[in-house]
């Protein structure tokens, strides 16, 4: 005798299990879409970084800034009029700098292939410790400044290549840098009235108050976070110049400003910093004790002003997690080079902040901590 229920329950279970391998499937695409998009997104990141760079440098820029031209346009000053000021100040200052800062750079840059033969060879000497690794050592070294028929083609042609590959730097660069003050112009002159009028398309006040509010307080944390470390920067740069002159150091200004550009990269400026002034101590000292004496007195400054006058500058408001930077700033100098991993904390404030004001999200701020 069949069971009359059980057609029904079969048909049931049946919708059931075609349902489910629904849902699975949808999870399945849903998942190979954002994979998909996720990897479209970097793809677009990395072909985009000629447009890219200068756009985030000039935001960020204008984050500082958007703060002086509103105090210029309270004594009626024009918006066009503060912003052209600003950017030739900026301009100014950059020129200054890369002129005053040539002669030592270029010379270091033109001397660097013989500097790393000599350091080469100084290591191996260091190491090995026999007369005739020495000897070798000695005659590889007599052979660099020897001028014969045979090297003098392929000493040319090396060097050839290095001026062009830094030419075509310094191309790039210029053009990036030109490119950056122009958006930045753009973005003080009018990017107020484009800001207010995105505000006013949002179709509720409760939108409008939310992005209000996410904006001033990204703009408040970041303007913070760059004025302090540019003021530690500063006085770091400063007091590495100053003990690089006392223990004879070459170019003592030079590697001052090197410690503060580089400072901007958290970790990792600070190790190729000191990495730079270990190579330039051992071809300076005949001592290989007095050589390690530089980059030892380097990191214990670093050290001091990273783990205990920085965070006491910044507060407790813009702490992050030291593992998450350093995650980041691989990720974002693998991407971008140099300019990405300087944009990596103010990117991660940014995330930051916008999290902790949407109600759904503050738990993943917490982790940023």
């Amino acid at each position: 005798m069949t069971d009359p229920v059980s057609p029904p329950s079969q048909a049931a279970a049946e919708r059931a299990a075609r349902s489910e391998r629904l849902h699975r499937n949808l999870r399945q695409i849903r998942l190979v879409m954002v994979s998909l998009l996720v990897l479209a997104l970097l793809a677009a990141l990395y072909v985009g970084r000629p447009v890219l760079l200068p756009m985030a440098m000039a935001l960020l820029l204008s984050f500082v800034l958007r703060p002086v031209v509103r105090g210029l346009a309270r004594w009626h000053v024009p918006l066009p009029l503060s912003s052209v000021l600003l950017v030739l100040i900026i301009a100014s200052a950059l020129a200054v700098g890369i002129f005053s800062l040539r002669e030592p750079a270029s010379q270091w840059l033109l001397e660097a292939p013989r500097a790393l033969q000599q350091l080469q060879y100084r290591i191996d000497t260091a190491t090995e410790g026999t007369m005739e690794d020495v000897k070798a050592a000695a005659a590889q070294v007599e052979k660099l400044g020897q001028i014969g028929d045979q090297s003098e083609p392929a000493v040319i042609l090396k060097q050839t290549g290095l001026n062009e590959r830094l030419l075509l730097q310094t191309g790039e660069a210029v053009v990036g840098i030109f490119t950056t003050l122009i958006l930045l112009f753009f973005i003080l002159g009018w990017g107020e009235r484009l800001y207010r009028n995105v505000i006013s398309s949002l179709p509720h006040f409760h939108e409008q108050r939310q992005i209000v509010e996410i904006a001033q307080e990204i703009e408040e944390a970041i303007s913070r976070y760059l004025a302090t470390i540019t003021v530690i920067n500063l006085l770091l740069g400063i007091i590495v110049a100053v003990v690089m002159y006392l223990i004879g150091m070459p170019n003592p200004v030079l590697w001052g400003v090197v410690t503060a550009l580089l400072n901007y990269m958290p970790y990792l400026g600070p190790a190729v910093t000191a990495v730079i002034l270990g190579m330039v101590a051992l071809l300076t000292y005949p001592s290989i004790g007095h050589a390690l004496l530089v980059p030892v007195l380097f990191l214990s400054i670093t050290s001091l002003e990273g783990y205990v006058i920085t965070p006491m500058a910044a507060g407790t408001r813009l702490t992050l997690n030291p593992l998450l930077i350093f995650v980041s700033l691989m990720f974002w100098f693998w991407l971008w080079g140099i300019v990405g991993a300087l944009l990596t904390v103010p990117i991660l404030v940014c995330v930051k902040v916008t999290l902790e004001r949407v109600g759904t999200a503050k738990s993943v701020a917490r982790i940023i901590d």
